[in-house]
């Protein structure tokens, strides 16, 4: 796993630097410009609940007491690009460089339609690839069989969001715990977490250990 990411590369990338219609002539100079070398294109990936009528949850099954659904999964991709920092030298997104695919189909097929962006905004003249997700299962998947070389990171946010879940009494973003994340201490915190358990006397396959394995 690699370092962990802030939200300057929000979780839900549509909310972010929206996209306005693009003609011909927008397209055919996108094409001419992925052809100059890129420092850093990132891949992020996300999924959330997308509220729908009853005749499109039919046969589903949710997360309500008895087992129905009030949402259908939506996955998100972004692709964007980096070429240069801040006065903090922290990474900034291009202005207006980011464009964005989105299903409701399953995560393999969803996987091949955010490869197949990438190479069309430029990931092979990329010096350097890079892939977000939160730490879901089906993101790692899809991390591992379509973008296989890139730079994995984990979303700060989502990894700040488990936090109450592993220590009881820490809760919120100001904890030491957090300033160790966001400080890509994430195999520290790991540890401790571990040894914490260890001390507790947990079973070695409990809800703490399910989230710890998201990091």
């Amino acid at each position: 796993m690699g370092a962990l990411c802030s939200r300057r590369y929000p979780s839900s990338p549509i909310s972010r630097y929206p996209t306005t219609p693009t003609g011909p002539g927008k397209l055919a100079a996108s094409a001419r410009a992925s052809a100059a070398p890129i420092p850093i294109l990132y891949a992020e990936v996300d999924g959330t609940g997308g509220p729908m009528v009853p005749e499109e949850l039919a046969g589903r099954r949710g997360k309500q007491a008895d087992g129905s659904p009030k949402t259908r999964e939506v996955k998100l991709g972004a692709i964007f690009t980096q070429t240069q920092t801040d006065a903090e030298r922290l990474p900034l997104r291009d202005h207006q460089s980011t464009t964005y695919v989105g299903s409701f189909e399953a995560a393999p097929d969803f996987g091949r339609r955010v490869r197949a962006e990438a190479p069309r905004r430029g990931m092979n003249q990329a010096a350097k690839a890079v892939f977000i997700g939160a730490g879901a299962a089906w993101i790692l998947e899809l991390a591992r069989m379509d973008f296989p070389t890139a730079i994995l990171i984990l979303d700060l946010y989502h990894a700040l969001e488990r936090l109450p879940e592993w220590y009881a009494g820490l809760s919120g973003a100001d904890t030491p715990w957090a300033a160790r994340l966001k400080n890509d201490q994430v195999g520290e915190v790991i540890a401790a977490a571990r040894r914490r358990r260890q001390d507790w006397g947990v079973p070695p396959e409990d809800a703490l250990e399910k989230q710890l394995r998201l990091l």
